[in-house]
């Protein structure tokens, strides 16, 4: 069992270094699988404010990959990745954010009402950013 372990050590390695041996720090992240992913957090990002706050992450699978990976690039804002729906308003202050994924049904934004329209209700929201065939950010209205 060892020897096949370390095989499969081995092999990884290899993997590992082809894909990134020749790179610089700063293009490592490039190469990764999730990339694509990385960069658009990168846009949301800039859309958040400095101090720290609240980013509920709506996705159609609440234990999928993405969501997860999302609330990881992230850090360190406080983000909920396991809404299928929108929040409840009470579970909601003014200034949180909502990242509503682009495969969520039952989900709209009702552009003349200025609210997000849901199974659970309503929220008023401001559009922050749309990132097309990823998501959209909201800001719920009210707060800082």
């Amino acid at each position: 069992l060892d020897a096949r372990w370390q095989w499969q050590l081995g092999e990884r390695l290899l993997a590992t270094y082809q894909i990134y041996g020749g790179l610089t720090m700063t293009e490592r992240p490039g190469a990764a699988p999730d990339h694509k992913v990385r960069a658009a957090v990168g846009q949301i990002r800039e859309q958040l404010p400095d101090e720290l706050g609240r980013v509920f992450i709506i996705h159609q699978e609440t234990s999928a990959y993405l969501p997860g990976r999302i609330r990881y690039h992230l850090l360190p804002y406080p983000a909920y990745a396991g809404l299928s729906h929108l929040p409840k308003p009470d579970q909601v202050r003014g200034g949180d954010h909502l990242l509503v994924l682009a495969n969520v049904a039952g989900v709209r934004y009702d552009r003349q009402g200025g609210r997000l329209v849901g199974s659970t209700g309503g929220l008023a929201v401001e559009p922050r950013l749309a990132i097309p065939g990823f998501g959209t950010l909201y800001r719920i209205q009210g707060g800082p």
